[in-house]
Formats: structure tokens, sequence, C-alpha cells
């Protein structure tokens, strides 16, 4: 599935940026920033890796966007599964 270069999370239009490096990101393959309205993912992943890594930092807009509190653990529950859901229903 191709991940798009921007999606509008409720009103703010969040553009996507594969990148070599994050900066401030050691480890992490991904980071969302809400005052740019940007979604970083490595490079360097296989297609789904990035599409996982993609549906994490969307949750994390999502949670900001919407003032939803949720807790860094269950993002990392829901990534996968919805990154599933996206490519049994989405994908062409």
């Amino acid at each position: 599935m191709k991940i798009p270069s921007q999606l509008l999370v409720r009103d703010q239009i969040y553009t996507v940026k594969f990148v070599d490096r994050i900066r401030g990101v050691k480890r992490g393959r991904g980071k969302c920033s809400f005052e740019s309205q940007t979604i970083w993912i490595k490079r360097n992943m296989t297609e789904p890796e990035q599409l996982v890594t993609f549906c994490h930092e969307l949750l994390h807009a999502i949670e900001f966007e919407y003032e939803i509190d949720i807790p860094h653990g269950l993002i990392y529950a829901l990534e996968s599964p919805l990154a599933q859901v996206i490519v049994d229903n989405l994908a062409s």
C-alpha cells in the first residue's frame, strides 16, 4: 500500500516525509510533530514496517488533534492491527 504524502486529521493537513534520519530520534522508526503537522518515517525499512510506523505516528496525530489521551502502550498495541485493516480493505 502506498502511504499518502498528505492526510487530513480533523482539520489539520499532515505531511508525510520519508527520510534517512530523524532529528532527535536515535532508535525510533518515525516521529510525529504536532507543531509542523509532519510525520517522518525512516526509509530503511520494508513496506510493511513503514506502514506499521505510519499507523503508529498517525495514532499520535489523532491523539493530539482530537485531544484524546492514549497511553503509548496502547498505541503500540493498535499499530499493527490498524495496519492490517488498512491492507485488508484499502490496499490496491
